[in-house]
């Protein structure tokens, strides 16, 4: 037998289908709070005097950055992409992988290098 999520209103304490999780901020403290459909609109409508003078503020640079690959993933994903014919930029041409690269490489379970071309060796320095 399934089971199933049931949310409360915060405010009155009831359960409903209709029950949302909003999010906001003020003072530099976040919140969240689960309301119904008529306390979610009561609270938007509260909040849309101070929202329509308001200026909305973008995230920082690292969180709009998305996925933050590491150098390894970046080898395995170049690898891999040589490896399956994908064609991309010349390796230190500071070229992006394009996305039909990650997207395979992904798809494939984020293989390791051990995949590498046939006669390629790993030589220590």
């Amino acid at each position: 037998m399934g089971s199933r999520l049931v949310k409360f209103d915060d405010v009155s304490g009831e359960s409903g289908d209709d029950v949302e999780t909003i999010q906001f901020a003020i003072d530099g403290r976040s919140f969240t709070i689960d309301l119904d459909t008529i306390h979610a609109f009561e609270l938007r409508e509260a909040f849309e005097k101070w929202i329509a003078h308001a200026t909305v503020e973008k995230p920082p640079a690292s969180a709009r950055r998305g996925n933050i690959t590491s150098t390894a993933e970046r080898a395995d994903c170049r690898a891999f992409a040589e490896l399956k014919g994908i064609k991309i930029p010349a390796e230190g041409s500071g070229g992006r992988l394009p996305v039909a690269a990650w997207t395979a490489f992904r798809a494939a379970g984020s293989p390791k290098r051990e995949m590498r071309k046939p006669g390629r060796k790993r030589v220590a320095a």
